[in-house]
């Protein structure tokens, strides 16, 4: 028998509580002009508050490699970091140097986390683990096949999410249309832009945020589902060729053989 799987009590609530709280996650609108190194400019010259991390699960960030974006950001701002840290293609921890322009291994350039920035790209963004301050702010990306899951992966990807650690939510017009869509479907309000004074406000668009994230995640089930339902289906008429040449594997090749 196998163990049976015990699920943490509350912690999807939890998580669904925190990524909904307009103190922990801030939404940003971006307007049609945005591009990525547009996108990438905001996140390297903000300043109040200034990022600590970028975390790409919407997979906007493309046409760049994970140094390129690296080089970007110190060439265009970060001015309270000496590197950029980010995933090599053995998914090692780099860091890119901001003196010398060098690629090291992370754990080999002595710079502190309050001095570093992180750059996640897509791939990266479940899993992987980068120590940040205590305070840090990451700023997160949305996409249009992301489901509830990648989102609160992307968040946690801020151990201290939650407890001093906060993101700021990259909201492109694509996506919000999409929001806006299902939102209508459901009689749910979504604001068409957020007043930053105003808690309602921001809170109404995480909560449509994450709806739209949660219908994601059923559809994504439902085509799952039914990809499985099609594998036993075929696998009915498989199994049964399967068993026939095991049982009359010894006939191959012989002139008396004859197909049933």
């Amino acid at each position: 028998m196998g163990v049976p799987t015990i699920w943490a009590i509350g912690s999807d609530g939890k998580m669904l509580s925190s990524l909904t709280d307009p103190d922990l996650v801030f939404a940003q609108l971006l307007d049609t002009s945005w591009s990525v190194p547009g996108l990438l400019d905001i996140v390297a010259q903000a300043a109040n508050p200034p990022y600590n991390s970028l975390i790409d699960t919407g997979a906007l960030i493309t046409g760049l490699s994970n140094l390129e974006v690296a080089r970007y950001l110190l060439m265009h701002g970060l001015a309270h970091c000496k590197g950029v840290v980010f995933l090599d293609d053995m998914d090692r921890k780099m860091i890119l140097i901001r003196s010398s322009m060098k690629v090291v291994p992370l754990n080999h350039s002595g710079i502190e986390e309050n001095k570093r920035f992180a750059f996640y790209d897509q791939v990266h963004t479940t899993g992987m683990d980068i120590p940040h301050k205590p305070n840090a702010v990451a700023a997160l990306t949305l996409g249009k096949d992301m489901t509830f899951r990648d989102f609160a992966q992307g968040a946690y990807r801020m151990r201290g999410f939650g407890i001093g650690q906060t993101v700021h939510l990259f909201l492109i017009p694509v996506i919000r249309k999409l929001i806006s869509k299902h939102c209508a479907k459901a009689g749910m309000h979504m604001p068409t832009q957020i007043n930053t004074t105003v808690a309602a406000d921001r809170k109404q668009m995480l909560l449509a945020v994450s709806a739209w994230l949660i219908v994601n995640s059923m559809n994504s089930e439902r085509v799952q589902a039914n990809m499985l339902t099609i594998q036993n289906v075929t696998n009915v008429w498989r199994k049964q060729c399967f068993q026939y040449l095991l049982d009359r594997h010894t006939d191959f090749g012989k002139a008396t053989a004859q197909p049933e």
